[in-house]
């Protein structure tokens, strides 16, 4: 049995539709630049899981207590996703009115930048626990374990200047917002600017987050096939 990988889910991310519905990639023709660089990075939970599919021998022995170790996978995920999230939205830094429009969205940058070096650090340890946990489990996972830490290692430098431009597309957004409202109270349109940052930030998580899910939907699928 064959199945093409396809790039669809990753042009359809709502990272891209995000970017898109901003104005700061020029429509989805001309924007399918970022949509590719995206899709070149790889859609890994669907990539992680099909080879698991096609791959895992037939005799491969799983866990003895698949179900603790189905919980195990899925509360790792659930805890490093929750302290994500939850620094995403931490409080916003303010607008400086005494800033000059060319440095005032340096504090957007330093906060969106942090916030991808705390998500680049969670996920490595993320990724590097469920593949200690599915360690052995079975010939055909221990394969998958193999190929997540060597595609981890080979695109991690790919991935993390994929996303540093995230920040620049979107202060093309935040300059566009300073000089529509140029004599209004930033209190006006600052925090509806604050959400943005926020949903790409989400979202980027939610793409980041592909690799560890094809993982657990790799031992999900290998306990089904054993059960069948």
């Amino acid at each position: 049995m064959t199945r093409a990988l396809t790039r669809a889910p990753i042009y359809r991310s709502s990272l891209t539709r995000l970017l898109v519905d901003l104005d700061v990639v020029q429509g989805m023709d001309s924007g399918a630049a970022f949509a590719e660089k995206l899709g070149d990075w790889l859609d890994f939970r669907n990539a992680i899981r099909l080879h698991g599919i096609h791959s895992a021998p037939a005799t491969g022995k799983p866990t003895p207590k698949p179900t603790l170790l189905k919980d195990a996978l899925s509360a790792e995920l659930a805890r490093r996703r929750s302290v994500l999230t939850a620094s995403i939205q931490l409080p916003l830094p303010s607008l400086d009115l005494s800033l000059k429009p060319a440095t005032a969205y340096e504090p957007y940058r330093r906060h969106h930048l942090a916030r991808q070096r705390e998500m680049e650090l969670q996920l490595r340890q993320l990724r590097s626990k469920l593949r200690g946990l599915l360690h052995g489990v079975s010939a055909g996972l221990q394969k998958l374990v193999d190929l997540d830490a060597t595609f981890e290692q080979m695109l991690s430098e790919r991935e993390s200047k994929l996303f540093s431009s995230v920040p620049a597309l979107l202060e093309k957004h935040f300059r566009h917002l300073l000089k529509e409202h140029a004599q209004d109270d930033p209190s006006l349109w600052l925090p509806a600017f604050g959400k943005t940052l926020e949903a790409a930030l989400l979202c980027e998580l939610e793409v980041r987050l592909h690799p560890a899910m094809g993982l657990i939907d790799a031992y999900n699928d290998e306990m089904k096939n054993h059960h069948a």
